[in-house]
């Protein structure tokens, strides 16, 4: 499995005492595994589980997108100054 920057921050999030820090696509991350461990164990080899479940639950663009607003709303704060 490749490392990743955004799984990574989102199972702290998910570990973090403070439930609010928890992001919709954190969540998303637990359907997409679940899944994808569902379909391992119906005997799908993993590569294929992982784009099932990529499919359904589309963790990677929801990430994307949530890393993208951060960037773009710290752009808007640097040109308001």
């Amino acid at each position: 499995f490749d490392p990743s920057f955004e799984m990574a921050q989102s199972w702290q999030r998910l570990m973090s005492k403070n439930k609010n820090d928890i992001q919709p696509h954190d969540l998303l991350l637990i359907q997409h595994e679940l899944y994808e461990l569902e379909l391992v164990h119906k005997g799908y080899d993993q590569d294929t589980a992982h784009r099932m479940a990529s499919k359904k639950y589309d963790y990677a663009t929801a990430a994307n997108n949530y890393y993208e607003n951060l960037k773009n709303a710290s752009k808007n704060k640097t040109r308001r100054k």
